[in-house]
Formats: structure tokens, sequence, C-alpha cells
């Protein structure tokens, strides 16, 4: 991610709220997608209602440094049928997104961040990629939930 140099001020004494307020979203990339599909066997199970979706998402503070971070956030989604196991799609991306802090960031401070509040800047940039995705997999767009609860 390109990183913007401000001045880098400590964050040991800066409480989180400081640290909230002053965050700024600098860059959002999607780094890779990678989706498979077993075609015959989607249809095959959306017939039938025999398919099982699973959404599993994780987000990472990375390259904290002064008064900037990085965070990696992946998803992963499959659907499977129900009876075997058998893998029917499966979609992995991963995006980065770069951060400034004006009052500077801290590592706890950038892992709190990452696992609160990055989620929901994240989220959607998952949602519209996995709905145009498989919507160009010639399969009905496959909607994610607003929220993923942990």
């Amino acid at each position: 991610m390109p990183k913007k140099r401000t001045s880098h001020r400590s964050s040991a004494t800066v409480d989180y709220d400081s640290f909230l307020k002053s965050v700024k979203l600098f860059a959002v990339a999607l780094d890779k997608t990678a989706a498979e599909i077993d075609r015959d066997l989607y249809w095959e199970s959306s017939k039938d209602k025999g398919s099982v979706r699973e959404i599993r998402a994780s987000y990472e503070a990375s390259d904290v440094e002064g008064d900037h971070f990085d965070v990696i956030a992946r998803i992963e989604v499959r659907i499977t049928k129900k009876a075997d196991k058998s893998r029917i799609l499966a979609i992995d991306c991963q995006y980065s997104a770069h951060f400034h802090a004006e009052v500077g960031c801290g590592l706890e401070a950038a892992k709190k961040f990452a696992q609160s509040e990055a989620k929901i800047i994240l989220w959607p940039y998952f949602r519209a990629l996995i709905s145009d995705l498989t919507a160009r997999m010639y399969i009905p767009p496959l909607v994610i939930p607003l929220t993923l609860e942990d």
C-alpha cells in the first residue's frame, strides 16, 4: 500500500478514543482473489436445497509504524453439499487497507481497530466482490449478509 509520510508522534500516551477520532482511511486494495465452482453440482443442489453456506472472515493489523498501519482482511465463502460435504463453490479474497492516525498509533490500538472498526469499513467491499463475482460465474449472485456474527 502507498504510505503517506506525516509527523511521527508517540502513541504511548494516546488513548483509544483519541486514536479512533484521528484515524483516516488512505487506501483500500484488493490483493488477491480465487474462485472455484462445480457448476453441475451447484444447479443440482439448488433444486433440492441440499447445500450449506459458510462464511469466515479475519482482520489483522500489520505494518504498524508511527502514524500509519495496515489492516489485512480475508474472507472465505464456501458452499458444500449437505450429504457428503462435497465442495460446490469456494471463493477466497484478501484486501489491504492503509490508515493514518494523526495522534500516532501503537500495536494494541491498531489491533483493536482491525478487530472492530475495520470490519465496518471493509465488509461492504467483500459483499460487492462476492455478489459481482458469482453473477459473472453464471450463477445467481450470492448475497452476503450485512454483518457476520463472530
